[in-house]
């Protein structure tokens, strides 16, 4: 553990130590990384705890990933729009803040907020037939990214129109491709009912 809090000024640095020491010690680290949620409560601090294991989660999707990436570019998408609130569209925003749009990618923009003039700009900045639109929410049933799920899709079916929009068979395509069940995938979107 060398090294790993240098850059931390003291007296933090002394105490960030002494814990890791401790939990090193009482072989808490070790549990932590098997995902043990008896290190909390034993409710359901287990479903949490996913992002331990995602480098390696992901490296064995990093195919599908690129695939769906060029499928994206080659389908003429221009923007990306990701509707959530909160940590669900905080990394994504932090990432397209830093690494801005890569060449011959679409433009990423990320809805947080319910304020009208933001969400009235959004939509005046991107060509909704040639967005991809992702809904975030961690749990599935936060009511704002539903919000916007309820008005881009209004929004995208009167930009495309209501004979080209698929939305059932991409969510089964996209299910399919990702290993996601039905359940998965059937989000209660309120007065619109269910997804599929």
């Amino acid at each position: 553990m060398s090294g790993t809090f240098d850059a931390i000024a003291e007296p933090l640095r002394g105490e960030l130590v002494a814990a890791a020491a401790a939990w090193d010690a009482s072989n808490d680290t070790a549990r932590l990384w098997k995902k043990d949620a008896s290190l909390w409560t034993s409710a359901d601090e287990s479903k949490w705890l996913g992002w331990l294991s995602a480098p390696e989660d992901l490296a064995r999707e990093l195919a599908s990933l690129q695939a769906f990436g060029a499928e994206v570019r080659s389908d003429g998408i221009a923007h990306v729009l990701l509707l959530g609130m909160g940590g669900s569209s905080l990394c994504p925003e932090v990432l397209s803040e830093t690494f801005g749009q890569l060449p011959g990618g679409p433009r990423v923009h990320v809805l947080d907020s319910t304020d009208p003039a933001q969400v009235a700009a959004i939509d005046a900045s991107v060509d909704l037939p040639h967005t991809l639109v992702i809904v975030a929410s961690k749990s599935g049933s936060t009511l704002e990214p539903n919000i916007f799920h309820a008005y881009f899709y209004r929004r995208m079916v009167e930009a495309v129109g209501a004979a080209l929009m698929t939305l059932e068979e991409t969510i089964r395509d996209i299910g399919r491709r990702f290993g996601l069940t039905p359940e998965d995938l059937n989000l209660d979107l309120g007065p619109l009912g269910k997804l599929m």
